[in-house]
């Protein structure tokens, strides 16, 4: 993959980061007295953490892709745990979803080229 091409990946992961931050902390959610745990931790999942990934993909992209898709998985399944699975089917409608797995399997793929590259010495 061409540096070029990485470079604008990045920017854009850093990009999509800053904007649900932004979303996240505008948006209407409530931290309801029974679920503060679970609606914090939501929230660094799907606000915080693709920021703090995508800027850590830089050094260790595997690490931050498999972070991404872990926090995908793991609020799929505090969505599930303390709703339906129609819930979480609601979930799966949101872009911001998706893009985190988008980034999450991009930044292992950079992983993946950089080492097979250090393998074959080029």
């Amino acid at each position: 993959m061409k540096p070029t091409l990485r470079k604008v990946i990045l920017w854009a992961s850093i990009a999509w980061g800053i904007i649900l931050l932004l979303v996240g902390v505008f948006a209407s959610f409530s931290i309801g007295a029974n679920d503060t745990i679970a609606s914090l931790v939501g929230f660094f999942l799907i606000f915080i953490l693709p920021i703090i990934a995508s800027i850590a993909a830089r050094r260790i992209p595997m690490v931050s892709g498999c972070a991404l898709l872990a926090s995908v998985v793991a609020f799929l399944i505090g969505i599930y745990a303390t709703g339906s699975m129609m819930d979480v089917l609601r979930v799966l409608e949101r872009v911001f979803v998706w893009f985190h797995v988008l980034f999450g399997i991009t930044f292992i793929v950079f992983a993946k080229r950089i080492n097979n590259r250090d393998v074959d010495g080029g």
